[in-house]
């Protein structure tokens, strides 16, 4: 992660470099040195009003851009070293068994609703229902096995309030 961080700032440091006095007209020198194109900057001589004074003291820049890229290039990339973490297996239950129900009657909102289900093996049976908005009562009754699959008898039971 370190060596990415290092490889974005000396790529935004490059481009920064290539980008600054471009477009001014004055205060940019070009040269071959060694090869590779090089870019001296005076930003003195850009023409920025009140930063003569500071600039004219400090050292010319020089950026080697392709030199930085190449290097960048070939740096080596290391991967994190990852422990395995010791996973807990579950033992194996050749009859899985549960049940479980609820009721909800909360008459200032009109929901009332209820489920209940049981296991046993691969058969799972269960019934719900529920209060529709228009006042009649639905009830599914509903069963699962590996045989037959998922089977549903829905009942609608009471009058629609108009």
């Amino acid at each position: 992660m370190a060596t990415k961080f290092i490889v974005v700032l000396a790529a935004l440091a490059v481009v920064h470099g290539q980008h600054q006095g471009q477009g001014q007209g004055q205060g940019q020198a070009s040269q071959q040195q060694n090869g590779y194109q090089t870019n001296q900057l005076h930003p003195a001589a850009v023409g920025y009003p009140g930063f003569a004074g500071s600039y004219q003291q400090q050292q010319q820049q020089q950026i080697q851009a392709p030199a930085q890229v190449a290097a960048i290039a070939a740096a080596p990339v290391v991967a994190p070293v990852v422990s395995p973490v010791a996973a807990r297996i579950e033992p194996f239950d050749p009859y899985p068994q549960y049940a479980y129900a609820y009721d909800v009657h909360d008459p200032s909102t009109g929901d009332f609703k209820n489920q209940h289900e049981t296991r046993h093996g691969n058969v799972v049976r269960g019934q719900y229902s529920l209060t529709e908005p228009d006042g009649s009562r639905r009830t599914v009754d509903y069963t699962a096995d590996s045989h037959s699959g998922f089977n549903a008898i829905v009942r609608r039971n009471g009058h629609p309030s108009q």
